[in-house]
């Protein structure tokens, strides 16, 4: 449950410095780790939420590839920005 509590005192301060992508990406992380745990009917550990990180790290790369052969450049770099949000936690 720590990297919860980190995740969440992350979203706090990225609201208070208006950080607006680490926001938005954290909001999506925590709204993902919700979900797993109401399909689940379980309270996520910080194995289950590095899965879903590890999940959505990879859904990641599939976009930036399928944005780079599309030649969407500006979708490919909203994601990298997410991946790297992402990675760093």
């Amino acid at each position: 449950m720590a990297l919860l509590a980190d995740i969440k005192s992350h979203l706090k301060q990225s609201m208070l410095d208006k950080n607006v992508p680490v926001r938005d990406t954290l909001r999506m992380l925590l709204a993902e780790i919700q979900r797993f745990e109401i399909d689940n009917k379980v309270e996520v550990d910080d194995t289950q939420v590095l899965q879903i990180i590890n999940k959505m790290v990879k859904q990641r790369n599939d976009s930036i590839e399928q944005f780079t052969k599309g030649n969407r450049p500006d979708l490919a770099d909203i994601e990298k920005t997410e991946l790297d949000i992402l990675s760093s936690l």
